[in-house]
């Protein structure tokens, strides 16, 4: 492993400690979970179809373009809800989007660049966000009844700290209402949001991003019943999770080999029954173009993995499966796929405080989207073979 990997994992496992010491000390009762949804308003404007002539030495030809931003991307995080006195709460969440817009440009006659008349053309731009919103929720009581569950009202500042298409702005304002419901144990929350993004800049012609932002959500998560941090109500273990690559990142390039990449991250697990348990890793991967180019493309993958114990004493085996999910930045040319599969094997050593779980995994990632004429591109290698070794509490 790399020697700048082992002081991270020990850090990081050392602040993981130090959150639940913290946190039984003080009292306090912290959930983790789940929301996801939709965008209910386009992330950009500019929408539109415009027409000029193009007469230059090498081309006489009329241009039409048609914009389109109404591409509403799946909105998914994790949640954390850190429970207060009264009727409050502190909610804080990590929300993963891409943001899209598409231009397609017709060509009146078509253009002859050398090999062939080409009559049109496509520009895609996605770009990949993280929002943290920061939100304060008041559970109303009036409004509370065992049929229904609870109204609540939330607001607070927005960040958008990782930020990879430009022309938007960093920081806002989110305020939302919602109703939480409690099916065996679990909260429940649908949720409409509102947030006001500072001012825009354009990024394309008449493209630039939307500053109003609507969206409906729904968040699942335990009941704060528990000084120890829980998941949809269990126990959660935290820790640190890295390792290596097996197989190459890129196809060899210029006669050059491909390169394998390292892997660094957090891992978190909550216990389904005796043997059967989810967990979920944040792994950062900077991707390697090649021995000779050792560009880096930044890359988060999220696998959301079922674990199965095949045994209950002592060294325990185990089995993985489950989706995998990735962001990118830094593309250099290249524009990773977002979804995958992740299967895995290991073994699971315990001691009094620390797990120790080194394993295989394999991933099949869909194929990249297609580079278009103008800005062709690398393709990521769909199969990927890896070593990791997780330590958590």
């Amino acid at each position: 492993m790399n020697t700048l990997m082992c002081p991270f994992l020990k850090i990081t496992a050392l602040a993981a400690g130090l959150m639940i010491l913290s946190l039984e000390a003080f009292g306090q009762k912290l959930s983790i979970g789940v929301v996801g949804g939709w965008s209910l308003t386009d992330d950009y404007r500019g929408a539109g179809t415009t027409t000029v002539p193009l007469n230059t030495p090498d081309f006489n030809t009329v241009v039409t373009t048609v914009i389109t931003t109404g591409l509403h991307d799946f909105v998914i995080g994790p949640k954390l809800e850190l429970a207060l006195p009264g009727h409050f709460s502190f909610e804080v969440d990590a929300l993963h989007r891409n943001r899209q817009w598409k231009a397609t440009s017709l060509f009146s006659p078509p253009l002859d660049f050398g090999y062939g008349l080409v009559s049109s053309g496509t520009y895609s731009a996605t770009g990949s966000a993280w929002e943290v919103p920061l939100l304060v929720k008041y559970r109303l009581p009036a409004f509370r009844t065992n049929a229904f569950g609870s109204a609540f009202v939330e607001a607070g500042p927005a960040l958008r700290p990782w930020l990879y298409l430009g022309g938007a702005d960093r920081a806002g304002f989110t305020a939302g209402a919602g109703l939480r419901v409690h099916p065996r144990g679990l909260n429940i929350e649908p949720t409409i949001r509102y947030t006001r993004w500072g001012a825009a800049k354009p990024t394309y012609q008449s493209v630039s991003s939307n500053s109003d932002q609507l969206e409906f959500l729904i968040g699942v998560g335990g009941d704060t019943s528990s000084v120890r941090p829980s998941v949809f109500g269990q126990k959660l273990s935290i820790g640190a999770v890295g390792g290596g690559g097996l197989s190459g990142d890129f196809p060899p390039k210029q006669g050059y080999a491909s390169a394998r990449s390292k892997v660094v991250g957090v891992m978190l697990e909550s216990g389904l029954s005796k043997s059967l348990s989810l967990e979920v890793d944040g792994l950062y991967r900077p991707l390697i173009l090649s021995e000779g180019q050792r560009a880096t493309v930044l890359t988060w993958e999220f696998p959301v993995l079922a674990k199965y114990r095949l045994s209950a004493h002592g060294t325990r085996p185990f089995v993985e499966l489950g989706p995998s999910f990735r962001t990118a930045g830094n593309l250099s040319g290249t524009n990773p796929s977002r979804y995958g599969v992740t299967s895995g094997a290991g073994v699971e050593a315990r001691t009094r405080w620390l797990t120790v779980s080194p394993a295989f995994r394999f991933t099949r990632w869909t194929a990249d989207p297609v580079g278009d004429m103008f800005s062709p591109h690398t393709y990521t290698i769909r199969n990927r073979a890896e070593l990791l070794v997780g330590f958590s509490f």
